[in-house]
């Protein structure tokens, strides 16, 4: 358990498996991944209301 080889190996294979993933879907939609999920507007929205 904790910060050993194996360990980071697989975070590491996760991350970029992550970050790839992240590429394709801006690549396939045009859009970045808060603006395509529509998490951007709602942010947007949220921080109008405090106005």
């Amino acid at each position: 358990f904790g910060f050993t080889k194996k360990n980071e190996v697989i975070n590491g294979k996760a991350a970029v498996i992550g970050f790839l993933l992240l590429l394709d879907f801006e690549l396939l939609t045009g859009k970045g991944l808060l603006k395509g999920t529509g998490f951007l507007d709602f942010l947007y929205s949220a921080s109008d209301a405090f106005k």
